[in-house]
């Protein structure tokens, strides 16, 4: 099971992902954490 930012494969040299996708995971990881830790406010 993978979940994350990027593609299908695994860590490769000079490997990158676009802008968008980044700031996207950034704030499913902050609400995902939020609730997982039942400190939403």
């Amino acid at each position: 099971m993978m979940f994350g930012p990027g593609n299908e494969t695994m860590h490769t040299a000079n490997e990158n992902i676009d802008k968008q996708m980044y700031l996207d995971f950034v704030q499913l990881y902050q609400r995902l954490f939020v609730e997982y830790l039942g400190q939403a406010g």
